[in-house]
């Protein structure tokens, strides 16, 4: 989206663990850790929240 003009944007987390069952069989919800859900998504609607609030236009710029 970037080479048409879209700003992004990217939240990292500790993938220390991410190909332990990434693609494998054990690759289901059970295997994440309940206690990063609440941090990830309290990162993300910050993120959210700040970019709204922050009078920026996000939409197309001219590339």
């Amino acid at each position: 989206m970037r080479k048409h003009g879209w700003p992004g944007l990217e939240l990292t987390q500790d993938g220390t663990r991410y190909f332990d069952v990434h693609h494998t069989e054990n690759d289901t919800l059970e295997q994440v850790d309940p206690a990063t859900l609440p941090v990830n998504v309290a990162a993300w609607a910050t993120t959210a929240w700040v970019a709204a609030q922050s009078g920026v236009g996000w939409g197309p710029i001219q590339v």
